[in-house]
């Protein structure tokens, strides 16, 4: 997590509507899933190139992600 209280995640795959989220690290295990437009807006970028896109996010109280933003 850096200064900004933001995580480095990787977008694995699309499913449906949805797509699946991990940490961007060799060994993480939980896999979240959000929907892909959200995710896709936040970020700035179109949903069909998510998959496999590392991004940025800010972790709330609860563990969920928000404010995704695209690497670059």
């Amino acid at each position: 997590m850096d200064g900004e209280g933001r995580v480095r995640v990787k977008v694995l795959l699309g499913i449906g509507a949805d797509v699946d989220i991990t940490a961007d690290a060799p060994d993480a295990e939980l896999v979240q899933r959000y929907p892909a437009d959200v995710v896709a807006g936040e970020a700035g970028v179109e949903v069909k190139d998510l998959p496999g896109m590392r991004l940025t996010a800010r972790v709330r109280d609860d563990g969920r992600l928000e404010e995704f933003r695209a690497v670059r």
